[in-house]
């Protein structure tokens, strides 16, 4: 599940993420269409019309069919994606659209909320990329930015807004090499920058990431478990048998459990187990799983090692030793969850990690504090 932000820098040189219509900082980057068009933005899928809502925009845009990601994620996808002559299509209600024209629609919602906030049109922006964007990748983002309405966008990468956020906020002193850690929704990115004090440049010594490994991973883990332990209670398996007496297919429970996975992992940042539960799921039984911080990295426990070697393999070829890393900046909400930031501290020698940003806050902040160079 991705989010997206939006955020000024006010006359007080402070950072002010602008709330969305529902009073929330995050809006959910989801549209849902009728056949006359967009009608909500921000609103999870609805389960009765799953198709209808067109989400993970970021691993499309500028993509090609044969892309890697689109192919490991478009099964999770409720919507439908067709080859176009010039890139993927998004089908819906019989009518196709290119991912830059429905990207449009995201900035027009967020371009609405600075706008209402501000009491006045803003006519530029600065958008967030991964740093692994390609030339296609990035003009597709600009193009979307001006079919929002924006007269003039600019892109900065996302490891290096974070550091900028995290710069002003607090480096450890005199940290020269930071790595940036940064978790999204699938896909693992590391960054090991060099920060320049006298000017506040950033210099990028090292990238590494894992395209086929995200948070989707640590939902479907968490997903199969619930339906090993439905069948272990009932002796069927929910996720591949049919039953005309129940209202949805095996693929529509897998999702609302996943779902269900998605939303409640974030939990272990409090509590040390989570449950999930439909009182009715299937066949007349409900479902009850009760998954421990334990459990969770025990069913994870492949996934962990993927980005232990992920990080390993960017130190290595970058010829940089784990001592030479003065300060360990994290993104992205999922690095909260308190397996994934032991297992860095564990890997880092019990080196302290950077808390003085909130992770899935850092790259808006920084690219507003940016906005003030320009």
């Amino acid at each position: 599940m991705t989010y997206s932000r939006v955020a000024v820098l006010q006359d007080d040189n402070q950072v002010k993420i602008i709330e969305n219509s529902f009073g929330e900082e995050a809006t959910l980057s989801y549209l849902t269409f009728n056949a006359n068009g967009v009608t909500d933005v921000g609103l999870p899928v609805n389960p009765s019309n799953p198709e209808d809502t067109i989400c993970a925009l970021k691993c499309i845009v500028g993509q090609s069919m044969a892309d890697v990601i689109l192919q490991r994620q478009t099964i999770a996808w409720p919507f439908k994606l067709v080859e176009g002559e010039s890139g993927p299509l998004v089908e819906v209600h019989g009518t196709k659209i290119t991912p830059e024209v429905v990207l449009a629609m995201l900035f027009q919602e967020l371009k609405t909320q600075a706008e209402k906030y501000l009491n006045m049109p803003v006519m530029k922006a600065i958008i967030a990329v991964p740093l692994h964007y390609n030339d296609r990748q990035k003009a597709a983002t600009l193009k979307a930015g001006k079919l929002a309405g924006f007269e003039q966008c600019s892109l900065l990468c996302e490891p290096i807004a974070a550091a900028i956020a995290y710069k002003r906020q607090g480096l450890r002193e005199n940290a020269r090499k930071l790595l940036v850690f940064d978790m999204g929704h699938c896909m693992v990115d590391l960054t090991i920058l060099e920060v320049d004090h006298r000017n506040g440049s950033f210099e990028v010594l090292h990238v590494d990431c894992d395209h086929q490994l995200g948070s989707v991973d640590l939902d479907i883990n968490m997903t199969k478990y619930c339906g090993e332990e439905f069948q272990r209670q009932y002796g069927v398996n929910a996720f591949d048998d049919m039953d005309p007496r129940d209202g949805d297919t095996a693929i529509q429970r897998y999702r609302r459990v996943q779902k269900r996975c998605r939303e409640a992992k974030m939990n272990f940042i409090m509590k040390s187990s989570i449950f999930i539960d439909f009182s009715s799921f299937f066949r007349g039984n409900g479902l009850s799983v009760c998954i421990t911080r334990k459990i969770f990295k025990e069913i994870n426990a492949a996934v962990f090692q993927r980005i232990i070697t992920v990080v390993d393999r960017a130190l290595r070829t970058a010829a940089i030793r784990k001592g030479e890393i003065d300060d360990i900046l994290l993104v992205g909400g999922t690095t909260r969850i308190p397996t994934i930031h032991n297992m860095l501290r564990q890997y880092f020698n019990g080196k302290a990690l950077n808390h003085s940003v909130p992770p899935e806050c850092a790259v808006v902040y920084g690219a507003a504090i940016h906005s003030a160079t320009l």
